[in-house]
């Protein structure tokens, strides 16, 4: 299920155009007219039962501060997520107010608040098409296994990888994080030369954009980490047959701090990418 918060309507900012005014300049009439009353009728848009009241509190967060959306597409989504257990995002307009993802949003009553969720937003097509593809029926962390286990042809996983998992409740949100590192994990590996261990232009565009910079979401542990944490982050590698050290790790934030731990640069580049572990943070300090 997709949601479409209301594009902003302000004047035009820095040349670029209003979603209005591009439909407005659509030489197709009929077309035009559609549109348009699509657009001017009372928004947000949804064809099921919304679970959310006009009364009910809802906000989302942006750069630390909170601003009221219940009564909106983005309340409505959050409230599937958070109580319908719906597998849910949200497709924005370019230029919008909502150029960023994920969106933060959440419900609170007077007391505080009550639950949060991190939706996925979209505004271009490839991410789309990803989170679509990714739009699955997992329900468990069972399935999650395996799943991602029979999709992923270029990893290969650990015997116990999911173990540390299972004892996590399940979380959508989670979920799809997970999936979406992995994915990014398999594309990279699947980019391996397999006689020169080096990766293609478009595997050292995957490891510029995923592997690198301060927020990057694939990064090695620090050496006090490697130290401190080496017994935790020794795993049995599934490539080699041997236990070492696995400090990289994919990264995920729900509530609590999530990881992945896999081997690079690959072990063996003729094999797949070794995952050895799926859970919660090791390196808790």
């Amino acid at each position: 299920m997709f949601l479409l918060p209301q594009p902003s309507r302000g004047a035009r900012s820095n040349g670029v155009a209003s979603l209005r005014d591009v439909v407005l300049r659509y030489p197709n009439a009929d077309a035009r007219r559609l549109v348009l009353a699509w657009l001017d009728r009372q928004v947000p848009h949804w064809d099921t039962v919304r679970l959310h009241n006009a009364d009910d509190w809802y906000f989302v967060v942006r750069e630390k501060d909170e601003s009221l959306v219940t009564d909106s597409a983005l309340a409505e989504c959050a409230a599937q997520v958070l109580f319908g257990r719906q597998h849910a995002g949200l497709v924005s307009a370019m230029p919008s107010d909502f150029m960023f993802t994920p969106v933060v949003a959440g419900t609170r009553d007077d007391s505080g608040v009550i639950a949060t969720c991190e939706l996925s937003n979209h505004w271009e097509e490839s991410p789309l098409r990803q989170f679509l593809e990714n739009s699955i029926s997992v329900s468990n962390w069972v399935e999650l296994r395996d799943f991602v286990t029979q999709r992923f042809s270029d990893l290969v996983f650990g015997e116990d990888a999911f173990t540390p998992l299972m004892r996590v409740p399940f979380s959508m949100g989670l979920r799809d994080r997970i999936i979406a590192l992995l994915d990014v994990l398999d594309r990279i590996s699947a980019e391996v030369n397999t006689k020169t261990g080096s990766l293609s232009n478009c595997g050292e565009a995957l490891r510029e954009e995923f592997f690198v910079g301060g927020k990057a979401l694939f990064s090695n542990s620090t050496d006090s980490e490697k130290c401190i944490f080496a017994s935790g982050l020794t795993f049995h590698c599934p490539i080699l047959g041997v236990s070492k050290l696995f400090p990289w790790h994919g990264k995920a934030k729900m509530g609590d701090q999530y990881r992945i731990h896999f081997a690079w640069p690959k072990p063996d580049p003729t094999q797949g990418l070794p995952v050895v572990y799926v859970g919660p943070k090791i390196t808790k300090r």
